[in-house]
Order: C-alpha cells, then sequence, then structure tokens
C-alpha cells in the first residue's frame, strides 16, 4: 500500500474549480447556465455487491436519510414491519432477494440523487450489466466477515471496463469479521484497486464503537437506533471521546490511522473519477450506522453526469438537445394493468413533458405524452429531467434495449452488448387454441431481455427456447409462465365444473364484508394485495371493485390507497365512506355513461349492496369470513395450476420419450467404428439420456408438487376457520 493524506479542505476546493470550469467553458445562454446548474446537482450510481452483503438494505436506508421515505423496511420483515421499497415484486419479498433493478430518486443537501437497486445474485446479473450502463458511479458492498466474493469480483471487472468509479462501503461492521487492514488489502491485492479510506473503524464486532472521520479527525460513536428509524450520530473530538470509548480500542484505531497517512494512498479525484482509487466508509447499514457520514461524503466526491460515446463522437450533458437511450424494459409493474415500461437514462440537454422526439433505430417521431419519475414500484408523472435523471416511459412495443431518442442533429449511442446464456429451455403451448396470447408473451419475454428467445434451426421445430444467464432467472419466468401473469389469463381450461359458481360466491363474499364491514377494508385490501386476488375473476365483480377504488382514490388520493393495498398503512380512513349510499346512487345513475357502471349490472350488484337476513348473519364475524373466502379463492387457482403443470409435466415427459428414442436412433446409425467405440450398454445409455433430457419435465414436476402443498396448507385455513366458528357457538351456549 502507498499513501499521503489530502485534507478535506483540498478536496473541496478542487470540486469547486471542476464545476466553475464547466460552467465558464459552455454557458453561453441563460438556458444553457440553467442546465449546467442543473447537472452539477445531480449524483447518479448503482449499488453493486454479492448477494446478502446488505445491497437492499443499504439502499433503504439511504432512502430513510434522504428523506424519501420515514421509515427503512427490512428484507425479511416480521410482524408489523414493512417491506423494502426497492423489492417490489412478489417473488422478491418470498425469496428475501432482489430480481430486478429497481430505480429511486430522491433529493438531498441540494442534490438530486438517482439511485440503482441492482440484483446481486448472479442468475439476474444480465440485469445488473445492462443498469451499470446507465450508472455513472458504483457503491461496492463488502461484507465485513466475508470480504470480496465471488459475484462482487465479476462486477467489478464491468465497473472497470466500463471505467466507472467505485466507492467501497464496508458494511456489518457490529458483527465479528475481519481486520479491516486485510480487507483493504485484499481489495488492492486482489482487484489492483486502490483505497483510501473517509473514515476508520473504533473496534469490531460486540466491540464496535463507532469511526474516526479521517479528514475532520472527529469521532463518530456508534449507537443502535430504533428499527426502521434514522439514528443520530454523536460527533466528538477525540480528546471528548477518551471518556466514553475504551482507552485501547481508542488507541489502536488512532495507530492505524497513523500507519495509513504515512503508507498509505493520495485522495485524488481524478484518480476516484478514473476508477483507479477506491473511497472506503466503515458501518452497519442494519443499525443505521455510518449511513449519512456516507451519503454526505459521496455527494462530495462522486462525478457528476458524464460525456456519453456515440455515432456523433462525446455527447456532451450540456449539449443544448435532449437525448437518452433504453436500458432497461419492464412488464407488470402495475398488477392492475399489466403494463411495460422503458426506463430511460437522459445524457444531454433537458427533457420536457410531451416532447416529440426522434427514435434511432425506427427514423419515426415519439410524442412523449406520460413521462414517469420512478420511485421502486411507484410513479408520478414528471414535468422535466436531466442528465443523469432516469425515467420511465410507458412502452406500447416500440421501444427495445439499447434504443436512442434524441432532439435536433442524429445521436445513436453505443448498443447495450447481449449476455451469452448458460441454461436453456423449450417453452411448449399445452393450448393451441390459445395461439396468438402465446405467441404475445413470447414477445413481451423477448422486449423485456430478461430471457433471450431462439428457436431451433430445423423449420419443423418451432417452439421457443428460452435461453437465460442462471436457473433463477429461468424458474421465475417459467413461474410467471403457469401463474397465468404471462399468457395464461383467466382462462376457464383448467377448471372442473361447477367451479366457476364457487368462484362467484367467494368473491361476493369478500366484496360483502367490504361494503358492509368498513372497519375491516384496510385488512381486507392488505390481505386481497398479498394473496394476489385483488384482479377478481368475474366481470361484474371486477367492475365494481374498479368503482369503489376510483371512490377511495379520489378521498384519499392514489398514493395513499396503494400503500393501504400494501399493509403499509391501516387505512382506517376507508370506514368514513359510505360505500352502499355512493355505489346506489351511482346504479340509480347506471344510464348515464359517466357512472363507470353498465345497466346490465344492476340486477348483480343488487343483492350485494343489500344483503339478506342470511347474508348478514356472514358478517357478524368478518375476521373468520375473510379467512375462509380467500382462502376458497386461492385454492381454487392453485387447483387450476396444479391441473395445468400436471398436464406440461405429462406432456414434457412424452416429449423427453421421443427425443430419447430419436436420439437412440441416430446413434444406431453411426459408423461401426464410433459404435464399437461405445463401451456402455443400451440400459445405462438409455438412463444416461433421460436424466439430461428430462430437465424440464422435473421442473413441472416440483413445481406440481410445491402446489399440492400449498393446496393443502389453504384446506387447513378453511378448516381452522370452520372449527372457530363451531368453538365459538359452543362457548355462546349456556351451561
Amino acid at each position: 500500500m502507498t499513501v499521503t493524506s489530502r485534507s478535506g479542505g483540498n478536496c473541496r476546493e478542487l470540486t469547486c474549480q471542476a464545476g466553475a470550469m464547466t460552467s465558464s467553458s459552455v454557458s453561453t445562454t441563460p438556458e444553457l447556465e440553467a442546465l449546467a446548474e442543473a447537472v452539477s446537482r445531480r449524483r447518479n450510481f448503482a449499488i453493486i455487491s454479492h448477494p446478502d452483503a446488505g445491497k437492499t438494505t443499504l439502499t433503504e436506508k439511504l432512502l430513510l436519510y434522504g428523506g424519501a421515505i420515514q421509515q427503512a423496511g427490512a428484507v425479511k420483515a416480521k410482524g408489523e414491519q414493512r417491506k423494502v421499497t426497492s423489492d417490489w415484486m412478489e417473488l422478491e419479498k418470498q425469496r428475501g432477494i432482489s430480481i430486478t433493478s429497481t430505480v429511486l430518486q430522491f433529493d438531498y443537501s441540494g442534490s438530486t440523487v438517482n439511485l440503482l437497486d441492482t440484483p446481486g445474485h448472479q442468475d439476474f446479473s444480465e440485469d445488473t450489466y445492462r443498469t451499470l450502463a446507465a450508472a455513472d458511479n458504483a457503491v461496492m458492498l463488502e461484507d465485513a466477515a466475508k470480504g470480496l466474493e465471488p459475484q462482487t469480483r465479476k462486477l467489478f471487472e464491468v465497473c472497470r471496463m466500463r471505467r466507472i468509479p467505485i466507492f467501497t462501503f464496508i458494511n456489518k461492521m457490529d458483527r465479528p469479521g475481519r481486520e479491516p487492514l486485510e480487507l483493504l488489502d485484499e481489495i488492492e491485492q486482489d482487484l489492483g484497486l486502490a483505497c483510501w479510506p473517509v473514515n476508520w473503524p473504533i473496534g469490531s464486532g460486540d466491540r464496535f464503537r463507532g469511526v474516526i472521520d479521517r479528514r475532520s479527525k472527529e469521532v463518530i460513536l456508534f449507537q443502535r437506533a430504533e428499527r426502521g428509524r434514522a439514528s443520530e450520530e454523536k460527533v466528538l473530538s477525540v480528546d471528548e471521546a477518551r471518556g466514553s470509548v475504551e482507552e485501547e480500542l481508542l488507541e489502536a484505531a488512532l495507530e492505524e490511522l497513523e500507519l495509513l497517512e504515512a503508507a498509505g494512498n493520495e485522495l485524488d479525484l481524478e484518480l476516484v473519477h478514473a476508477g483507479e482509487l477506491s473511497p472506503v466508509f466503515f458501518g452497519s447499514a442494519m443499525t443505521n450506522f455510518g449511513v449519512r457520514p456516507f451519503l454526505d461524503a459521496f455527494l462530495e466526491l462522486a462525478q457528476k453526469p458524464t460525456p456519453r460515446s456515440s455515432s456523433a463522437g462525446e455527447i456532451e450533458p450540456v449539449r443544448p438537445g435532449f437525448s437518452g437511450f433504453v436500458f432497461k424494459l419492464q412488464a407488470n409493474m402495475d398488477p392492475r394493468h399489466r403494463d411495460r415500461v422503458a426506463f430511460v437514462r437522459v445524457c444531454s440537454g433537458k427533457f420536457e413533458k410531451d416532447m416529440t422526439v426522434q427514435h434511432a433505430r425506427t427514423g419515426k417521431a415519439i410524442r412523449l405524452s406520460r413521462p414517469q419519475k420512478l420511485f421502486g414500484q411507484d410513479r408520478a408523472v414528471v414535468e422535466d429531467a436531466y442528465p443523469g435523471d432516469v425515467i420511465g416511459l410507458n412502452n406500447p412495443g416500440m421501444f427495445a434495449i439499447g434504443d436512442t431518442l434524441y432532439l435536433g442533429s442524429k445521436v445513436e449511442y453505443e448498443g447495450i452488448p447481449c449476455f451469452s446464456p448458460e441454461i436453456f429451455a423449450w417453452l411448449r403451448n399445452p393450448n393451441p387454441s390459445a395461439f396468438k396470447s402465446f405467441r404475445k408473451g413470447v414477445n413481451e419475454l423477448r422486449e423485456e431481455g430478461a430471457v433471450q428467445i431462439l428457436y431451433d434451426p430445423d423449420q419443423s421445430k418451432r417452439d421457443p427456447i428460452l435461453a437465460a444467464v442462471g436457473q433463477l432467472q429461468l424458474e421465475d419466468d417459467l413461474r410467471q409462465q403457469v401463474k397465468g401473469q404471462r399468457w395464461h389469463g383467466r382462462s376457464r381450461r383448467w377448471e372442473q365444473p361447477g367451479e366457476a359458481g364457487l368462484r362467484e360466491r367467494a368473491e361476493a363474499e369478500v366484496l360483502r364484508l367490504y361494503l358492509h364491514c368498513p372497519t375491516y377494508r384496510g385488512p381486507i385490501r392488505a390481505e386481497l394485495r398479498r394473496r394476489e386476488l385483488d384482479d377478481f375473476a368475474i366481470a361484474h365483480h371486477r367492475q365494481l371493485w374498479a368503482v369503489i377504488s376510483s371512490l377511495e382514490e379520489d378521498n384519499l388520493g392514489v398514493g395513499r390507497l396503494e400503500a393501504i393495498n400494501r399493509g403499509s398503512e391501516a387505512g382506517a380512513e376507508l370506514a368514513d365512506l359510505d360505500l352502499p349510499r355512493l355505489l346506489s346512487d351511482q346504479l340509480l345513475l347506471a344510464d348515464d355513461p359517466d357512472s363507470g357502471l353498465p345497466s346490465e349490472l344492476l340486477g348483480r350488484l343488487t343483492p350485494l349492496l343489500e344483503p339478506s337476513d342470511v347474508q348478514r348473519l356472514s358478517l357478524s364475524n368478518p375476521p373468520l369470513q375473510l379467512r375462509g373466502a380467500t382462502a376458497a379463492l386461492e385454492r381454487q387457482r392453485s387447483m387450476k395450476r396444479a391441473r395445468h403443470l400436471l398436464d406440461a409435466w405429462s406432456s414434457q415427459r412424452l416429449e423427453t420419450l421421443e427425443r430419447c428414442i430419436a436420439r437412440l436412433l441416430d446413434d444406431s446409425q453411426a459408423p461401426p467404428a464410433e459404435a464399437a467405440a461405445e463401451s456402455l450398454d443400451m440400459e445405462t445409455r438409455i438412463e444416461a439420456m433421460f436424466a439430461e433430457l428430462n430437465s424440464d419435465a422435473l421442473r413441472f414436476q416440483d413445481l406440481y408438487y410445491n402446489e399440492r402443498k400449498h393446496i393443502e396448507h389453504l384446506d387447513s385455513q378453511r378448516r381452522a376457520s370452520f372449527e372457530d366458528v363451531v368453538a365459538e357457538s359452543q362457548d355462546a351456549q349456556p351451561a
């Protein structure tokens, strides 16, 4: 390790000088001056790490300190804890890992921060690689106990190829871990990346007491904050800290700092921005310690939006005309609408709502009427955006990954590469009558870029082949397919006679509870969202639910209602609405086209608004009724999926057998010399081939048995409801 120290004052002076040079060289008009000012306030970065290093937890705490949220969530939330903002997909909540990159924008200390939370698991690394194409800086997260891990090394190489500055945050210092000097040495030796610690830890594990800020020479004491809340750092001078920290721990930290000053690296912003020197921070994201100092220092040291390579050369951010590129496509961000969103990184100029831009690939002019500011799953219409920002555009099928949008002279940015897949699987359509829907789903997969779609060169084999980077990625797609979110929809193909009537009665029970038990509306919404039952299968129920949601949005706002759906708010205000009366008024005006309710719904919805005496009896115990009705609905859906999976499993096994026979026939026609070289007997060869070709069938088999286990769980819920009712009635009887 080589080191000299440069004061924090020199760093700030350097930053100011760079900003002044940029402003003086390009700001020739008020518009360009305003653009340069907006660019100077932007900071854009992606967080990279190996799985379980604490990346999503750090993201959540950065949002907390940035004022974007009031309480931080937990990756594996328990009880009343809220889920994290960045992991919005249901599968992310279940597995406790990030599956897709998330964009989160917030303002902090006069700067606009665009944070890109990326998946850590290698099976979803393709999404991470593409997201890094939109990042100007990267934060590399390390577990203090594990140090550098395989996926962290891979992501570092991607950052090095793109010359992205890297900031290192060594996490989990409050747990037993390796020595700080050893961690720094590993980074320098294995990655060839010089380090400059911005702060230095005092102790570690259960003796972790805080950090010493290297520039200000102040001691920041470690304090555990209330779960999910921001912590208040206690800042002391070294002399003041001697009475609050064990003498031997403080002296050891000061000695190590002296060693770093004498034999370490010099802080040089040019080297930082070139990706050759990494500022290092120590802390604990879970306990909220060290996050605020990291954020403050990052905004000071990180580089602003940088020029981008294009067909017209280097494009400066302060170029007057707007330009940007699509780096990610995401479908089904809103489960109610099955929408598709294109993520666009703004590279130059000012973006404005309703502007008409040129699409470089097609040459067409496109009006961008509803651009969106992204914050996890939540979105809001954005009026303008500047270089470094990421915006969302509705994608009706016109955008692809790597597309360039521009104004003025033609610009086309460098394409985003595809990565070599390692896992392949056939995708078969078990329902030939739904071919159009199947093809639409395949096209959506191709557009998203999550997996590659290949086809066999043999024209007789036209089933698409899914090609993925990792196994989890393929399993996620397969799960989406069989779940009905891709192409299966509300098809009744896998239903048994009488199930439609049962489903209609169960949905009616849920709606009746919602209308006539107002204090339970918040829990009902949260339960429907948790079980993914808020997209009602019966048409008039679905229409009624849409009208109810519209009335509540008018009174509470879209954001509040969505928070209630997610369970982050109780939703007590929902009880104030007299929904039966409001809906009855709308039914009386059903012939009015603005009412939102077709006139033929009158007869179907009246029993829900005016329940009979027998139906009112079921409302006496809403929790039990809700438990039984939702379990019945979810069981029906699971049975439908199980039948679908069983059929797919059987057909896949038959196809596997056909492939085995075809390969054996091909082998039998091989030259005698090759046939003689085959030492295995026929039975062994068949077993080996079956094991090789049967992987898809085994996957369907596993999914089927998992679904059956879930059905057993739902049955136990329904039985529990019935037993509770019986027990209550027995308790009510006189002795």
